[in-house]
């Protein structure tokens, strides 16, 4: 008789597991923690101890953002949450002769994590270094307007 109870019991617990999970996945609910879409790739192209040296134009480069971490400012050209997009945005300058450094950091800001995502879209599908500007000058803008300035 408990047989006949426990097989049952198995199979509406695993059944009831299998649909939550898919539905949380269908809505893109992943728990507490931080999930892989909380990754952001900022586009560093300088590191500096001055202000006044860090807004200096960069040539090859234009729109930067600078922000003060710490003692040192950092001047970042924009920023992605895919690592693959941001090694291709480095390659990309380092073919201009642009040096860019890709600093990692997770951000608790879901307003702009969702902005970014749109944006990554379409940085994956630009083609080249001007249409890739025109998106990293908007990231930017957004970055400033919801995440520094809010």
């Amino acid at each position: 008789m408990k047989m006949n109870l426990i097989i049952p019991i198995i199979c509406a617990v695993l059944l009831g597991y299998l649909c939550a999970s898919f539905i949380f996945n269908q809505y893109g609910v992943t728990g507490l923690v931080f999930s892989e879409n909380d990754n952001i790739y900022y586009l560093q192209c300088g590191a500096y101890t001055n202000n006044d040296v860090s807004n200096t134009k960069i040539d090859g480069i234009d729109t930067k953002i600078t922000v003060k971490e710490g003692d040192k400012y950092y001047s970042y050209i924009g920023m992605t949450g895919n690592l693959k997009i941001a090694e291709n945005i480095k390659k990309m300058y380092k073919d201009k002769g642009i040096d860019i450094y890709i600093k990692h950091s997770n951000l608790d800001n879901a307003d702009f994590i969702n902005q970014l995502n749109q944006y990554d879209v379409l940085l994956e599908s630009s083609k080249n270094i001007a249409e890739v500007n025109s998106v990293l000058k908007t990231v930017l803008a957004t970055y400033d307007e919801i995440v520094l300035n809010p």
